[in-house]
């Protein structure tokens, strides 16, 4: 997802993205409970502090997580 990558690039240093396909990793959606695909999860420390479930628009998705990731730095 192009908003993703360029977010992945913003915080290149300070967060890091992973992206899992859950088709080949289906135990990762489980123990995430991400019952909203796509879901994107921020941990900090180890610990999940924030989630976005299913799609926004790329505008809407873009704002959200750049904000969730400010909070978490």
């Amino acid at each position: 997802m192009p908003v993703i990558e360029s977010l992945a690039n913003e915080f290149s240093g300070r967060a890091r993205f992973v992206k899992v396909h859950i088709d080949a990793e289906g135990q990762v959606q489980q123990a995430f409970h991400a019952d909203g695909l796509p879901s994107y999860l921020l941990f900090n420390d180890g610990k999940e502090v924030s989630r976005i479930r299913m799609t926004f628009l790329g505008w809407f998705l873009e704002g959200r997580v750049r904000s969730m990731v400010k909070a978490a730095l």
